[in-house]
C-alpha cells in the first residue's frame, strides 16, 4: 500500500474535513449532494445526521463541486 499523501485538485496533501460528526450522511466518508439522493440539510435522526447550516465544513467530490461552478454556486475550497 502506498503511504504518500493524497493530493486534492489544487494540487496539495487532502486534509481531513471533518470528525465531529464524521463527515458523510452515512459516516462513510462520501458525501452526496440532496439532488443526487442525500440531504444535507435537513436532520436525521435515524443516521445521527445533525443537517448542516451556512459556515460549516463538508467534503464534496469533485464532479459536484463542478456542476455547483457551472451555475455559480459552487463553495470555496478550504
Amino acid at each position: 500500500m502506498d503511504n504518500k499523501p493524497q493530493k486534492n485538485v489544487l494540487g496539495t496533501d487532502l486534509q481531513l474535513c471533518g470528525c465531529n460528526p464524521n463527515t458523510g450522511f452515512f459516516r462513510d466518508g462520501f458525501s452526496f449532494t440532496k439532488q443526487q439522493g442525500n440531504d444535507l440539510s435537513t436532520p436525521n435522526l435515524e443516521h445521527q445526521f445533525p443537517g448542516l447550516k451556512e459556515g460549516d465544513r463538508w467534503c464534496l467530490c469533485i464532479s459536484r463541486w463542478i456542476e455547483a461552478m457551472k451555475v455559480q454556486k459552487a463553495p470555496p475550497v478550504v
